[in-house]
């Protein structure tokens, strides 16, 4: 070999020794980068100690969110989260305050224990999937299903893409493992936990409209697959069953009465002077929202429920459409608007 072409050969190894060298740089750096990353709620905590002296003392809403330099919607979802998991307090004050909650003594919680083992039970035979993954973290984050997580906290929890996370939570409500709640960003929980019961819908009818309330019961069916509401109405009463103790005790609990209006509905003495007068009280003392829902045109503007905004919108008849189904989609989103309004104020 030439002396020209064994330097020339020296040169290629010791240059592909140091691109190797590089690449292990890079990704040590990757790796070490990924171990300290910290998550808002880290971020958030480290800030109000740094703030606080690290002690208890409050320290005002506005002066952290200036030293943070997040914006207002960041900073209320993770204050809130962290309120959640009882680790920060809330004082008075102009504009209010955070303190840090006095560190107690942990006490062992046997079912973290066990599902912590169980996780590196699962590491141990295999990958798990995004969607346990995904499961695992809500979990914690939720204390066990006792509250709804937000969406900007349990992406930033995971460390995901936005496409990622919002591919595998709509496979999990689909699947009803997850139900949905509204606010700034949105919010996720557990479909088992106990709090997860959506809202009671009462249905107010007359049985002569009853294939158009069946009508109405099908296009509601995607709320109630995603645990927001739970439609009732008279056919739900057993038989053997006091139907009047039923219909009154089911009316008073309702969260939203829906008011199926015809010329029927009015000319029936229970359901207008009943099932009507009890929902318009329940209305005026904010315990339930009716709202009016006109299947048929009648002379319904000098009722007690004219003064309530009636779907569909103007107050036009479901039957006066010429598709039945765009009338019904059209009041199955307004009860959507207001459920998810509802929800959020919870």
């Amino acid at each position: 070999m030439r002396l020209g072409e064994h330097r020339a050969g020296v040169a290629d190894f010791l240059g592909s020794q140091d691109a190797t060298r590089r690449t292990e740089d890079e990704m040590a750096k990757n790796v070490n980068g990924a171990r300290s990353r910290r998550t808002y709620r880290e971020i958030f905590l480290d800030a109000l100690r740094e703030a606080s002296g690290g002690n208890r003392s409050l320290v005002s809403n506005g002066s952290l969110l200036a030293r943070l330099g997040w914006d207002e919607e960041r900073y209320q979802q993770v204050k809130a989260q962290l309120i959640s998991e009882e680790r920060v307090t809330i004082g008075k004050g102009r504009g209010g305050s955070v303190g840090l909650v006095a560190a107690r003594k942990r006490v062992r919680n046997p079912a973290r224990g066990s599902r912590r083992r169980a996780k590196m039970q699962a590491t141990r035979r295999g990958r798990r999937t995004d969607r346990d993954i995904f499961l695992d973290a809500l979990t914690e984050l939720s204390s066990a299903g006792k509250s709804l997580v937000s969406n900007a906290i349990l992406c930033d929890e995971l460390n995901w893409e936005d496409d990622r996370y919002s591919r595998v939570k709509q496979q999990l409500v689909e699947e009803g493992l997850l139900i949905v709640g509204r606010g700034q960003g949105g919010t996720v929980g557990l479909a088992s936990s106990p709090g997860a019961r959506g809202l009671t819908l009462f249905i107010s009818y007359s049985h002569v409209d009853e294939d158009l309330k069946n009508e109405l019961v099908k296009h509601l069916e995607p709320l109630r697959r995603r645990k927001e509401i739970d439609a009732w109405h008279d056919r739900k009463i057993k038989p053997g069953e006091d139907w009047a103790h039923e219909i009154s005790d089911n009316l008073k609990k309702a969260d939203i009465v829906l008011l199926l209006i015809s010329i029927d509905f009015i000319n029936s003495k229970y359901c207008y002077e009943m099932e009507l007068e009890t929902a318009m009280e329940r209305n005026s003392k904010g315990d339930a929202i009716v709202v009016p829902i006109i299947l048929r045109n009648c002379l319904w503007h000098n009722t007690p429920f004219a003064k309530l905004q009636a779907l569909p919108r103007d107050g036009r008849a479901v039957t006066s459409f010429e598709d039945r189904d765009d009338a019904l989609t059209t009041v199955a989103e307004g009860i959507r608007q207001i459920v998810d309004a509802r929800l959020a104020s919870r």
